[in-house]
C-alpha cells in the first residue's frame, strides 16, 4: 500500500464471501457475526475471537466455558472478521476484487451450486484454473500480510505480490498448491442454513504447509521445501497431500470431499481444538487459583475443577475473592 493516509478501512484478507455463512448464525450472509478459532500446530493453545454484531453472549458462554473477558469484548467491538485496516491501499481493492469476482462467477458455482455426488476430483479447464490458483493464492499473500503469525518466505511473498497486482496468470502450476472442496449438504429435517455453520473458518499457526481452513474449502500452499504431515492436514498421509498439489499441471483438479466425509473430518478438528481448550481452562484455573491464593493447587483441588469443568462449565471457575474457591 502507498500509506496510512490511503488505507482501506476493514479490507478482508480471507474473502468475505467465502467465509460470510460459516461464521454467522444460521448461515445468515449478514456480516460480523459469528465467532471463529485460529490454532497452532506447535503448541496447545487456540485463539478464540468472535465479531462486532455477535450479541449472543450465552452462547460464547457456552462454548468456552466461562464469560467473555473485558479484552475479549473491547477486540469484539472493533472487530471485523479477517480483516485488516492499514495494511493496503483504496487502490489495492480494486485489483483484489478483480480476482474475487472471476472466482466468484466461474468456480464456486462450479462447486457450491453443483451435485458432486460421486465426484472425487473436479477438472477444470486452463483457464478456470489459473483463475482458481490465483484466487487461492490472493487470500495466502493477503494473510502473510496482515497476520503477524501467519508467515510465507519473502522470495514466495514477493513472486505472488508481482501475479496479483499484475493481474499475472502465468507459471502458477508451478507454486506447490492443494485446493480440497468440502461438500456441504443439509441435514435429515434442517429448515434454515445452520448446516453451513458447521465448517471451520480458521489459520493454522506453526507449520509448512500453510493450511486455512476456509469454509467450504481446505486450502494448503507449500512454502519451500521444508515440510512434513501435521496434525491438522485433512489428508491421510503426506503422499495423499502431494498427489493433490497438481504441480506443473494446466488443468487443475480439485479435491472432493463427499459431505460424510466432510462431517468426520470437521469433527475430527473439533475434537482437537477442544481438547485445547479443555488444555486452556485447566491452566487457567491453575494461574488464577495462584493469584487468589499465593500457592498451588492441590491435586484434589485440580481433580474437582477437572470434574466440575466436565458437569458443568459454566460454574468451573475461580471467583474473584480470596476467600472462595466456587466450582
Amino acid at each position: 500500500m502507498k500509506n496510512n493516509v490511503d488505507a482501506h478501512p476493514n479490507s478482508h484478507y480471507l474473502s468475505d464471501f467465502i467465509i460470510r455463512p460459516a461464521l454467522n448464525i444460521q448461515g445468515s450472509s449478514k456480516r460480523d457475526l459469528g465467532f471463529y478459532f485460529g490454532f497452532d500446530s506447535d503448541k496447545p493453545s487456540s485463539q478464540f475471537r468472535y465479531q462486532r454484531g455477535f450479541t449472543k453472549f450465552e452462547k460464547v458462554e457456552e462454548v468456552l466455558g466461562r464469560q467473555s473477558t473485558e479484552e475479549e469484548i473491547v477486540i469484539m467491538k472493533q472487530n471485523i472478521e479477517f480483516s485488516s485496516n492499514d495494511k493496503f491501499c483504496i487502490d489495492c481493492e480494486p485489483k483484489f476484487t478483480k480476482i474475487e469476482n472471476l472466482f466468484n462467477k466461474n468456480i464456486l458455482p462450479k462447486l457450491r451450486d453443483s451435485d458432486l455426488t460421486g465426484i472425487k476430483n473436479l477438472e477444470l479447464s486452463v483457464e478456470d484454473s489459473k483463475a482458481l490458483r490465483l484466487f487461492v493464492l490472493l487470500n495466502f499473500f493477503r494473510t502473510s500480510i496482515c497476520d503477524d503469525e501467519f508467515q510465507i518466505q519473502k522470495e514466495l511473498q514477493n513472486i505472488l505480490r508481482d501475479k496479483i497486482f499484475n493481474y499475472d496468470f502465468e507459471g502458477l502450476e508451478n507454486i506447490h498448491l492443494s485446493v480440497s472442496y468440502l461438500e456441504t449438504l443439509p441435514n435429515e429435517g434442517d429448515i434454515d442454513n445452520t448446516y453451513k455453520t458447521e465448517n471451520i473458518v480458521g489459520i493454522v499457526y506453526g507449520a509448512n504447509p500453510k493450511t486455512i481452513f476456509f469454509n467450504d474449502f481446505v486450502i494448503t500452499l507449500i512454502d519451500g521445501h521444508d515440510f512434513e504431515h501435521v496434525e491438522y492436514n485433512i489428508f491421510e498421509d503426506i503422499n495423499s497431500l502431494l498427489n493433490s498439489l497438481n504441480i506443473d499441471m494446466k488443468n487443475y483438479k480439485v479435491k472432493i470431499f463427499s459431505n460424510d466425509e466432510r462431517k468426520f473430518i470437521i469433527n475430527k478438528i473439533a475434537t482437537k481444538l477442544g481438547i485445547k481448550i479443555y488444555q486452556e481452562q485447566i491452566l487457567d484455573f491453575y494461574k488464577r487459583y495462584v493469584i487468589e491464593f499465593n500457592k498451588l493447587p492441590t491435586d484434589k483441588i485440580i481433580g474437582d475443577f477437572i470434574e466440575s469443568f466436565l458437569n458443568n462449565r459454566k460454574h468451573a471457575t475461580v471467583e474473584q475473592n480470596r476467600n472462595k474457591l466456587i466450582f
